[in-house]
């Protein structure tokens, strides 16, 4: 029991479940008073959830589809500071990697890139602005072997892919970063343990949770109240993966 008296249990759901649309036996048999989703998971199977007309709270994924309350980083603003950090370093050509479909989350950290190139009045270079890629080591370093120009500095949507991409400098004998830079967006483990750790945007998740708890418990007194969408401020975490441009 926690200390506002409530019980929280954790259901796990895989990728076959999800491929599926398969929920949890307990999530259909017993009778919950609230329910949180954490992270992304396709909107086919959260319609499915929503469906049991519990009161939810969706942590760190939205979708205009998606009728509930959430709670998520400043997708857009943290990815403008990010970019505009390394413009502020001397930085003209900056890459893009993620998968801008894969998650709205995604794509605002798309937009507030591109918002900040326009704002500094450089271009949005479609040559380095790889914008669909799976999370995995052989597809980027295979996306990267094809570009035809390769930008001083990039940024990147969440923590795994700057770290697959701080893997392939390495292993092509860059200098990081005397010769690319690189910012990416979530403080996970990866960006501490790339050599040298990532710059990053940073969400203090523990506040996070306790706004999604205290989000639940106002849903649970107000169950006809609008739905809210509170978006929690980022900070830029200065590390050793990102410098000046050396002309």
């Amino acid at each position: 029991m926690t200390a506002r008296g409530f019980y929280l249990s954790t259901l796990a759901v895989g990728p076959e479940a999800i491929a599926s649309n398969l929920l949890p036996r307990e999530l259909k048999e017993k009778n919950w008073r609230g329910i949180f989703i954490l992270s992304h998971i396709s909107d086919v199977f959260v319609k499915q959830i929503l469906a049991l007309d519990v009161p939810t709270v969706m942590i760190d994924h939205h979708d205009p589809h998606l009728r509930t309350d959430t709670i998520l980083s400043q997708n857009k603003d943290g990815a403008f500071v990010a970019t505009e950090h390394l413009i502020k370093l001397g930085h003209e050509r900056i890459g893009f990697v993620g998968d801008v479909d894969f998650s709205p989350s995604y794509e605002e950290r798309f937009e507030g890139y591109s918002k900040a190139l326009r704002h500094y009045q450089l271009p949005v270079n479609s040559n380095y602005t790889i914008t669909s890629i799976k999370e995995e080591q052989a597809a980027l370093f295979q996306a990267l072997e094809g570009l035809k120009e390769l930008p001083s500095a990039w940024f990147c949507v969440n923590s795994g892919l700057g770290f697959i991409l701080n893997s392939y400098f390495q292993s092509k004998g860059f200098a990081i970063p005397e010769q690319v830079s690189i910012v990416c967006f979530d403080n996970t483990e990866f960006a501490i343990l790339a050599q040298p750790p990532l710059t990053t945007m940073c969400t203090d998740l523990r506040f996070m949770g306790r706004k999604a708890v205290e989000t639940m418990e106002w849903r649970l007194r107000n169950p006809s109240a609008p739905m809210v969408n509170i978006a929690i401020g980022t900070e830029l975490i200065l590390r050793e993966s990102a410098g000046e441009f050396r002309h």
